[in-house]
């Protein structure tokens, strides 16, 4: 549904005629309550385990698809897409995803995270086309139908094969076991069994620096997959199909930056860790933020999309990947869940700030600005992130 929405959302502005501010206004709530819906989806996990919380959540969610097709007013499309939707896909997609896959997996974490969410990245890549071809084809509230019956079948099907850890498979994680000399060598493999209440993880200054640095630079990225066909399209006068091609080749870029940054943090692992992986992600973005100032033409347009896809996508396994290193596998659930929080809710403004900024200036530059400043906030950060140490010794005793 994010790949497609930028094709939905020219359609519902030229049906409706509604601002782009008030349409963004959807993608924000959006991201935000799936920010807010993340530490539930989280305790839930723990307590039903995986499959059970993505069958749950993958009902919910094709319900909130097939009534968007009903929308008439904005309010309608707040509900469903911005809060219902989001309300499902907490159960069915980041959350059980990350930590299911981070739980099987210690010398190939980073790999196999990424390639867990690469499913996302080509959703991305294809979604603009195919909801193209079903619009043009059945018109948007049929093509919202059926992409409805196509997550609730495809989803539940993927859930039945779902199992919640090594353990309980009675095998281990990589299928190898752990001896002592493997937990000297490596923070992760010390850290794994280790069990951190969300109370003691949030007395730790490193958690809240986490959040901050993972947030900052979203905010450019998130407004650019709710804004970049509109901008290529309706501003830049591209043609409609290269404005949708725009968008395929930021989010295939994404795919290669996910294998990209999953392979290379746990080759640079046992001597660096994967802060390498998330500098050279976050400074793309960066450079992209100023590259996008100067955007004018389909070609420079290619090289912004290009290059915000491989830089974003690099990090997209690696962050969830990064604060298993720190607190272990077994708070996962609820620590991601608590994180997706704060740094979702900060990030999924960058849709609404972008559009209200190009309602009231007729440009995007402004928000480009802000995000650059976003950007090296989250530099800052993750700089000062350190392993968390304060409350080991009543950790132990929890063990």
């Amino acid at each position: 549904q994010q790949g497609s929405f930028p094709v939905f959302f020219g359609e519902l502005l030229d049906y409706f005629g509604w601002s782009r501010g008030s349409l963004s206004l959807g993608s924000t709530l959006n991201s935000l309550f799936m920010a807010v819906f993340g530490p539930i989806a989280g305790f839930t996990l723990n307590r039903i385990g995986p499959k059970r919380e993505v069958i749950v959540g993958a009902c919910i969610a094709a319900t909130s698809i097939a009534l968007i097709s009903l929308t008439s007013r904005p309010w309608h499309f707040y509900v469903t897409y911005g809060m219902l939707l989001p309300f499902g896909m907490s159960m069915t997609f980041y959350i059980p995803t990350v930590t299911t896959v981070r739980r099987w997996f210690s010398r190939k974490a980073g790999i196999a995270v990424s390639l867990a969410l690469t499913g996302s990245g080509v959703g991305l890549a294809v979604g603009p086309h195919v909801a193209r071809a079903l619009i043009d084809s059945l018109g948007w509230q049929t093509a919202y139908r059926l992409s409805a019956v196509i997550l609730a079948l495809g989803v539940i099907v993927c859930a039945l094969l779902l199992k919640r850890d090594p353990e309980s498979a009675g095998t281990h994680p990589d299928g190898i076991s752990l001896d002592n000399s493997d937990t000297e060598k490596r923070a992760d493999f010390a850290t794994r069994t280790e069990t951190w209440p969300l109370k003691e993880a949030l007395k730790t200054r490193s958690l809240w620096l986490y959040m901050v640095a993972q947030a900052g630079y979203m905010v450019v990225v998130l407004a650019m997959l709710a804004h970049l066909k509109v901008w290529a399209e309706k501003d830049l006068k591209l043609a409609a199909g290269y404005a949708a091609a725009m968008f395929s080749l930021l989010a295939g870029m994404a795919v290669v930056g996910r294998l990209f940054g999953g392979i290379l943090s746990d080759r640079l692992m046992d001597r660096f860790g994967r802060k390498p992986i998330l500098y050279f992600s976050i400074c793309g973005v960066t450079v992209c933020a100023f590259l996008a100032l100067a955007v004018d033409n389909g070609a420079m347009m290619a090289l912004f999309a290009a290059l915000l896809g491989l830089t974003y996508g690099s990090s997209v396994g690696v962050f969830p990947t990064y604060l298993g290193d720190l607190y272990g596998v077994r708070s996962m659930p609820v620590i991601l869940g608590f994180a997706g929080l704060e740094s979702a809710s900060v990030s999924a403004l960058g849709p609404w700030v972008f559009g209200t900024i190009y309602d009231r200036t007729g440009s995007y530059d402004l928000g480009f600005i802000i995000g650059i400043v976003f950007c090296f906030l989250s530099l800052l950060c993750l700089l000062l992130i350190k392993p968390p140490t304060r409350a080991k010794a009543a950790i132990r005793d929890q063990r």
